[in-house]
């Protein structure tokens, strides 16, 4: 009987981390305007001319950080991303398609200002919050 709990307990964690339906639909691919786009910020950024210790600052809208986590997601696996700016908070929300289960992992992470900086303001994996 006890050596049955602990794989129980991993298909329930499974099955609460995962769902049959991605939560972030997959959108249209990049366009060759939204590749330019991205390119235009990384040169204003002079990231090549940066020397150590200096600061840069870039101002981002959420359809940017959106496209930039596109790019990320794509290149970790079959999935999409969005972002959204609400109450104050950026909005984070991304699924990845398991391919050996056939279902998605779908994630949610919402970041508040601190200061000067971005602080993680909830973490959510599937139906799980975590703290």
């Amino acid at each position: 009987m006890l050596l049955m709990v602990g794989p129980l307990a991993l298909l329930g964690l499974g099955a609460a981390v995962t769902s049959p339906h991605a939560t972030v639909a997959r959108g249209p691919g990049l366009s060759h305007a939204d590749l330019e786009h991205g390119r235009m910020i990384v040169r204003e950024l002079g990231l090549r001319r940066l020397h150590e210790g200096e600061v840069r600052q870039v101002r981002l809208s959420a359809a940017d950080i959106g496209l930039g986590l596109n790019v990320l997601v794509g290149h970790l696996s079959e999935g999409s991303a969005r972002a959204a700016i609400d109450d104050g908070r950026l909005i984070l929300r991304a699924s990845w398609r398991l391919p050996w289960l056939a279902r998605y992992l779908n994630l949610k992470l919402a970041l508040a200002q601190s200061g000067d900086t971005l602080v993680a303001d909830e973490l959510r994996l599937g139906r799980i919050a975590l703290p």
